[in-house]
């Protein structure tokens, strides 16, 4: 056994300093950390959803962005390419692309029960920021206002491809108060960590 690896070593260190010259690895290259120009049609969506945003912090007097802004998940997913926008920590493990889940939340809102599906965003975005470097806020939460007849059931049933980690119930939401609803209406979450 030992004369095969003095036999062998030779070869793999030919072997290793071929790989080396032929694929060297490439240097640093900064165009691959510069943003990439965004289409002037995503640009205009983005400036939308950045708007809503500061309407909605002004509308609820959050300046302190004690709590995530909501917006129309539209506004959130129209024109949305930036897969890791969303639940960016479970991207990796399975979660649906963006269109996929746009489509899958426009199928709920069909439903007769659902008056309205809402994104929560991450409070910690800077919108000179995002347009600076062509990205789109993250978001952790997606709401649904129902009608008080719909069921935690049939929401997990409702979202069960999104792979989120759980669904928030209306009582557990005070922070998110602000929300217009009625008293015949229920309001849930699903989040992600």
């Amino acid at each position: 056994m030992e004369n095969f690896i003095v036999g062998i070593l030779p070869l793999l260190i030919a072997i290793t300093v071929i790989i080396w010259i032929f694929y060297k690895p490439k240097q640093y290259d900064p165009q691959i950390f510069t943003a990439q120009p965004m289409p002037e049609n995503q640009i205009q969506k983005l400036q939308q959803l950045l708007d809503a945003i500061d309407t909605h912090i002004k509308k609820t007097n959050n300046h302190e962005r004690l709590n995530d802004p909501i917006v129309d998940y539209h506004l959130f997913f129209d024109n949305n390419t930036f897969e890791g926008s969303i639940a960016p920590n479970q991207e990796p493990f399975g979660l649906p692309r963006l269109h996929e889940m746009y489509l899958t939340l426009q199928q709920i809102e069909q439903h007769p029960q659902v008056h309205s599906i809402w994104v929560s965003i991450h409070s910690d975005y800077d919108r000179d920021d995002l347009l600076q470097y062509n990205e789109w806020p993250s978001a952790n939460c997606i709401f649904f206002l129902t009608t008080n007849n719909i069921s935690e059931d049939q929401i997990l049933d409702w979202t069960n491809s999104f792979i989120h980690n759980g669904l928030i119930a209306d009582e557990l939401l005070p922070t998110h108060a602000y929300l217009p609803r009625t008293n015949d209406q229920n309001l849930f979450g699903i989040w992600w960590d």
